[in-house]
């Protein structure tokens, strides 16, 4: 008997691995996947926290006349003033977002932006590592809202880790990761939203 419930453990096991396996594979082909908006007549929101992505925000803006700019995620100390003039931003059309300090909080002040505006469609800009969680949370917290996606492509350096296997991997291993447990979050912000 022991030796039956060893071998389930281990069937479970491998189970759980060649999924897990293919799930990471899939989200690193949703990765190199990922196309560039040519939408220039959506509104557009910036998740902080990654290089280029406001200078993306800015560039997309500059290209719609009547678009608005939401930069979701900004740190407390950071002055309106000075990401604007940094940029080039027109003060009238841009909006900074100070409340959310995760992916799961920008989509809710996202969702309240764009509620608030009564915007039908958005532009997501973020790098492409993150959009696939991004873009899950966001459609997640506005399911009546189409969410067209906007890569930012970050070259990482690819240095050896800990255990011997490349940063970038390990990156992407913690990404995956996130990925998957923001299948939960999404599943409890369409509940409680």
């Amino acid at each position: 008997m022991k030796k039956f419930v060893k071998n389930y453990l281990y069937y479970i096991a491998g189970l759980l691995f060649v999924f897990y396996l293919y799930s990471f594979l899939k989200f690193l082909n949703n990765i190199e996947d990922q196309k560039l908006s040519r939408d220039y007549s959506s509104d557009i929101v910036v998740i902080t926290g990654g290089s280029g992505r406001i200078k993306t925000g800015a560039k997309l803006l500059s290209n719609s006349v009547n678009s608005r700019l939401l930069i979701s995620g900004v740190g407390m100390g950071v002055k309106r003033s000075e990401i604007l003039s940094s940029f080039g931003l027109d003060t009238k059309r841009v909006d900074l977002g100070y409340n959310a300090n995760s992916t799961r909080g920008n989509a809710i002040e996202t969702k309240n932006w764009v509620k608030k505006n009564g915007f039908k469609k958005i532009v997501l800009v973020t790098d492409n590592w993150h959009l696939p969680r991004a873009k899950l949370l966001f459609e997640a917290a506005m399911p009546g809202i189409k969410i067209i996606p906007h890569s930012v492509f970050v070259k990482r350096e690819n240095n050896k880790g800990d255990l011997g296997l490349s940063k970038n991997i390990m990156f992407l291993i913690q990404e995956h990761i996130k990925y998957l447990i923001s299948h939960l979050q999404a599943v409890l912000l369409r509940m409680y939203l």
